[in-house]
């Protein structure tokens, strides 16, 4: 009686491992499952990251690229107008074989800056909105000076005044550039013009 109590008491004791045994095991499983899908989940936000990076990355070098573009067309822009600038100081205005050729340097330029010696206007609806030309309300009385520090009188037609610029002046808006012998370089807004003596 003893020994089969004892038997029985062993397999209990065994069968109570086996289901220990199933525990560990299905635990085990639970967990190999669990670490897999941590290690999915990472490797997704890795991927995800990577993407994000390498989209942010193509945006900052396009940003840099287009900025680049900008600033090297702004820059053979600049180096045009120097060009221009260069050409209309140095030429003798009161020839207009060299007033012709800088008209034309100018509208290959792009168009944007006035003719010398003339006031193109793009828009005729524009032309009708101008006020009195600069050259139709002054006149050029006399220009005096030696090199490079010349000066005009200017009989200002309408008012019947005479007013006295030199280079940097400000005439109705225009910017007096270059007084040379017999005429006057102005600027306003990139568009040039010349006035000449006796006009």
């Amino acid at each position: 009686m003893e020994r089969e109590n004892a038997i029985m008491k062993l397999q209990i004791e065994q069968e109570k491992l086996r289901i220990d045994l199933e525990k560990q095991r299905a635990e085990k499983k639970k967990v190999a499952l669990s670490l897999e899908d941590d290690e999915r989940n990472r490797k997704i936000k890795i991927e995800d990251q990577e993407k994000k990076l390498t989209e942010e990355r193509r945006k900052e070098k396009e940003a840099q690229d287009k900025v680049a573009a900008e600033a090297e067309k702004k820059k053979q822009a600049d180096e045009v107008n120097r060009v221009i600038m260069e050409k209309v100081k140095s030429a003798d205005l009161s020839n207009p074989d060299e007033v012709q050729a800088i008209n034309q340097l100018m509208r290959l330029a792009g168009g944007s800056a006035e003719s010398v010696g003339q006031l193109n206007v793009s828009n005729p609806g524009a032309a009708a909105r101008k006020e009195t030309p600069l050259e139709e309300r002054f006149a050029i009385k006399s220009i005096m000076g030696a090199g490079g520090n010349l000066a005009a009188n200017l009989e200002n037609k309408e008012k019947g005044t005479t007013v006295k610029i030199r280079n940097g002046s400000d005439l109705d808006g225009w910017t007096v550039e270059s007084i040379k012998n017999s005429s006057i370089l102005l600027k306003k807004d990139g568009a040039s013009k010349i006035m000449y003596l006796n006009q």
